[in-house]
């Protein structure tokens, strides 16, 4: 278990150890969104941050096999959590390639016109559960699009 005084340090900017708890946590909280499917961002467009309290919630109920990352999860600012949201949208191509696994889908799974069709009628929870649907099979894809708003998905589609 981490002790109350490290959960202390998590939102704090000094020292080594603080920036490898970040690190860990980041690690715990991304993996709950792209692999356990906890979603970001709401369903408008071009897209808003869910509220942080139910990320929050979601994760921890994510991670009650793993107590420590439910922990650092639980314990973390608002802002620290927000901060570190927005490095699991911004790396989710370099640590995933989201768009190589996105053509995958539009082009080996042959679902590009229906991802342009549902484009076209602003249907983006059709994109997301095709994508899943196609994705089922590897973890490591599957929820990759929970990781991104309605309007990164549009440009994905639009790169097609």
């Amino acid at each position: 278990m981490i002790e109350q005084q490290e959960l202390d340090f998590l939102n704090s900017d000094n020292s080594n150890k603080n920036v490898d708890l970040r690190n860990l946590l980041y690690i715990h909280l991304s993996w709950c969104i792209w692999h356990e499917g906890v979603r970001i961002f709401d369903d408008t467009y071009p897209g808003q941050m869910r509220d942080i309290h139910t990320i929050r919630q979601e994760c921890v109920r994510k991670q009650d096999h793993n107590k420590e990352a439910a922990e650092m999860i639980n314990h973390a600012s608002n802002n620290l959590l927000k901060k570190l949201l927005f490095n699991t949208v911004n790396n989710v191509e370099q640590e995933h390639k989201l768009t190589i696994n996105f053509e995958w889908v539009a082009y080996h799974e042959n679902r590009r016109d229906a991802f342009l069709s549902y484009l076209r009628d602003r249907n983006f929870n059709s994109i997301r559960s095709t994508y899943e649907a196609e994705q089922s099979h590897n973890p490591n894809a599957h929820y990759l699009l929970r990781c991104v708003s309605n309007y990164q998905i549009e440009k994905l589609i639009n790169q097609l």
